[in-house]
């Protein structure tokens, strides 16, 4: 239990220093007993081997980690060497059926000691730890200062702990997680979340909320039949919606509103995004099949040789600023999308090695519920983790689409790996009782 706390609480926080892998760690060794090699590797598995050759490959093909320490590199540039060797971890992690528990359970909590410690120092009393304000400025800050990973982490946790309350197969987690507890956390992340203003992970909540929601209500309409978990889920949503809303009232009203304050033509962030995007696509067309290596679009005077005409091109040339250059789309920023921060770094293989590991791993699991679930205990178990991690995926993707490091950082997207992982442990588990021979009747 308390390497998941540990785990927990180290991912729930900007992505710094070494706090994280030492966490990672320490839960490696206290599962070390559990560990084992699978025999054979799913695709999924392989898809994320293949996806650190590549990485490899990218790297040195292009030196995008010339001038800058391997650490720093890792920690800050390439994100995906981390979360590759997190999601393998996880998977060589033998079946568990009190592993995810501890790691759920850890999540909430954590997300709520943040938030409650930001809210305080918000509200009552100004917080600063190793010279690091909780809050400034009318916003919730999280425990490394900015904003928006104290949305991302609060987000995660949400979804969590939405899908815990929603989801009909969730009893065998609401046993260790009791809904009495479900409920206040729930409203203390809410509250942080929006405090946070971070538009686009209202925007992926919003998606990751509305869809699922959307989708249930259609099957049950067909159906005539409308449960009260469904009848909840859209009141909530729909309060969920109407409150950001409230609180990104200026931004939208700058969409409908000519002159407005902070209108949108006015506003550096969005044209600065739109830049940003032109750039990442211009990239793209030069380098399509290979891109121009992982980190590289953040540097400033990128120089490239084409060596294949728009289709492969190699770095010649570029140097990481020492200090963040604030609406520059020329360097110093990274592509603020994460589907071009992936096309336009690890080229359009590194992009269908991403998405196919995603994806494989969620048609496998939706596959095996079809297939045999009913021959088995537990079936909650699976389509919760079913559930979550497909609500995780949303969350990511919408968010994703004003951020660049959504499906990469582990600070966003570590609980969602994890998940990814422990399905594949469980399907692999299942097969195994499925081929144990039954024990016969007494007579």
């Amino acid at each position: 239990m308390f390497s998941s706390l540990l785990l927990a609480l180290t991912h729930a926080q900007d992505f710094m220093g070494l706090l994280a892998p030492a966490a990672l760690l320490m839960f490696l060794i206290a599962q070390f007993r559990l560990l084992r090699v699978p025999r054979t590797f799913d695709l999924t598995t392989m898809a994320f081997i293949v996806l650190t050759v590549w990485l490899v490959v990218s790297t040195v093909f292009n030196g995008t980690w010339v001038g800058i320490p391997i650490s720093n590199y890792v920690s800050q540039y390439c994100q995906m060497f981390y979360m590759v060797g997190f999601y393998l971890i996880m998977r060589f992690i033998k079946f568990n059926d009190r592993l995810e528990k501890y790691v759920f359970g850890s999540v909430i909590f954590a997300g709520c000691l943040y938030s409650l410690l930001s809210l305080f120092s918000l509200y009552i009393h100004p917080l600063t730890i190793w010279g690091v304000k909780f809050s400034g400025q009318g916003f919730v800050f999280g425990p490394f200062g900015a904003h928006d990973p104290m949305a991302a982490m609060t987000g995660v946790a949400l979804v969590l702990a939405w899908v815990l309350f929603n989801e009909r197969a969730s009893r065998p987690f609401q046993k260790f997680i009791p809904i009495w507890l479900l409920l206040p956390a729930m409203g203390i992340l809410a509250m942080t979340f929006l405090l946070a203003r971070s538009r686009g992970y209202a925007v992926g909540l919003i998606i990751a909320l509305f869809l699922p929601i959307l989708w249930r209500t259609l099957v049950d309409f067909k159906s005539r039949k409308m449960s009260r978990q469904v009848l909840l889920g859209l009141v909530s949503a729909g309060f969920i919606c109407i409150a950001m809303g409230f609180v990104l009232s200026d931004r939208i009203a700058s969409i409908f509103q000519t002159g407005a304050a902070g209108a949108v033509s006015d506003d550096p962030n969005v044209e600065t995004r739109f830049l940003l995007w032109l750039r990442a696509l211009g990239l793209i067309s030069q380098s399509a099949v290979t891109g121009i290596g992982p980190g590289a679009f953040e540097q400033v005077g990128l120089q490239m040789t084409s060596e294949v005409p728009y289709l492969v091109s190699q770095r010649r040339a570029g140097t990481y600023s020492t200090t963040k250059i604030e609406f520059d789309p020329e360097g110093g920023l990274h592509a603020h999308d994460v589907f071009l921060e992936i096309w336009v770094e690890w080229g359009l293989i590194g992009f269908v090695l991403i998405f196919t590991a995603f994806l494989s791993a969620m048609y496998a699991a939706r596959k095996a519920i079809r297939r045999y679930d009913d021959q088995l205990p537990d079936e909650g178990r699976r389509r919760f983790m079913l559930s979550l991690a497909a609500t995780l995926f949303l969350f990511l993707c919408g968010s994703g689409l004003t951020g660049g490091y959504t499906l990469m950082s582990p600070t966003t997207c570590w609980l969602f790996y994890f998940v990814l992982a422990r399905m594949r442990v469980g399907l692999a588990h299942d097969r195994r009782l499925l081929a144990l021979p039954k024990p016969e009747a007494r007579t």
